[in-house]
């Protein structure tokens, strides 16, 4: 009787055992499911909205965020990506990136693995006075052969220069920082812009 006793209580116990194994694991599963649905925000990754209006399956990119002089050709390939293509030029590699428009591309151009300067195509409203209030007048306008009545505005000490049409940007190259003569040299010269405008005069609506 002692044993059927005790055999019984084992059972019990197993069952019981057995019993809050399984609330154990519903209560884990309960727990887990809620901190998903709380908390997944902050595991899934987010997806980085297109840069300067590009299509929403172009690489996200900014050049901005290069610092001509010191940036390397690892650099700029992990912030960016494989570029469309190359170009070995001027002393140089060019590096052209695609963007929304076949006819559009921006690039950056290395010497020694370094970055020289690079140019980024504006698709977003930007205006010529938001760099005006950063960096002042600038020092310097330079005017593409191909496009005379789209002059750059050069912020020399800032490193930065503004295509425009108008007063709308269009595009933006960020180079090292230098004077004058340094930068015609360097980086007009290879972008084919010069002080005068060919033919039509510089464009004074801004």
């Amino acid at each position: 009787m002692f044993s059927i006793l005790l055999q019984n209580k084992r059972v019990a116990l197993l069952i019981g055992g057995l019993a809050i194994i399984a609330i154990a694991a519903t209560l884990f599963a309960v727990i887990s499911a809620g901190s998903l649905s709380l908390g997944g925000k902050s595991t899934n990754k987010i997806q980085p909205p297109s840069a300067k209006g590009t299509q929403a399956d172009k690489p996200s990119r900014d050049f901005s965020l290069l610092i001509p002089g010191k940036s390397t050709l690892n650099n700029v390939l992990s912030s960016n990506g494989k570029p469309l293509r190359t170009e070995q030029k001027s002393g140089g590699e060019y590096l052209y990136y695609s963007t929304q428009y076949s006819d559009e591309e921006d690039f950056v151009f290395l010497q020694n693995n370094i970055v020289s300067f690079a140019l980024q195509n504006v698709f977003e409203n930007q205006s010529l006075s938001e760099y005006t209030s950063l960096y002042g007048s600038p020092a310097l306008t330079v005017y593409p052969s191909s496009e005379p009545t789209w002059p750059f505005q050069v912020f020399l000490k800032n490193g930065v220069a503004t295509q425009n049409s108008l007063n709308d940007v269009i595009a933006a190259l960020y180079f090292v920082p230098q004077n004058a003569d340094s930068f015609m040299k360097n980086v007009a010269s290879r972008l084919d812009l010069s002080k005068t405008a060919d033919e039509s005069g510089p464009n004074e609506e801004y």
